[in-house]
């Protein structure tokens, strides 16, 4: 990574601790051995009903002209999933996005992390609250088809459902 990526990156990770001292996400700089900047990990200590969330974001030598590459990482590093797999949607996932949303479609085709969406004047923290965004998405998307099994698996009355589904 040449001097101007690493400068920048840690001009940015200034803001994040007068930005997020205060909330359940922390952003920190990754660092090899020679200080170099290689990445950014992202740790959510709530995010839903989830506890201990770790992603790492991964940077190339053409940021901030290319967006990082993202990465969950479920149990702190045992094995790195690529983040696209969160906004890949099931076809009950995308008939519920559709009965939420406008935002329907691909989401991956709508991220920050898609060349076609990224512009030099975003910034790890916006990545950040995007990742928080979906993942709140999805969850919200779960809750509504689980609701949805559970009202036709004990046969409750459609307008019940109706009701709950409005506030999830």
């Amino acid at each position: 990574m040449n001097i101007t990526m690493n400068r920048r990156l840690r001009n940015e990770s200034r803001k994040w601790i007068k930005d997020y001292q205060h909330q359940k996400k922390i952003l920190c700089l990754k660092t090899d051995n020679a200080d170099k900047i290689t990445g950014v990990h992202l740790y959510f200590t709530e995010l839903g009903n989830m506890k201990d969330v770790f992603f790492e974001m991964l940077i190339d030598g053409e940021y901030p002209f290319s967006p990082p590459k993202v990465f969950y990482v479920p149990e702190h590093r045992k094995w790195k999933i690529s983040i696209l797999k969160i906004y890949r949607l099931s076809y009950h996932g995308r008939k519920e996005m559709e009965s939420i949303s406008e935002y329907v479609g691909c989401l991956c085709c709508h991220s920050l992390i898609c060349k076609d969406n990224w512009a030099p004047i975003k910034n790890m923290m916006d990545v950040a609250d995007e990742i928080e965004i979906i993942m709140l998405l999805r969850q919200r998307i779960v809750d509504r088809i689980l609701c949805r099994i559970m009202f036709n698996k004990l046969g409750l009355p459609i307008d019940l459902m109706r009701n709950i589904l409005t506030y999830i």
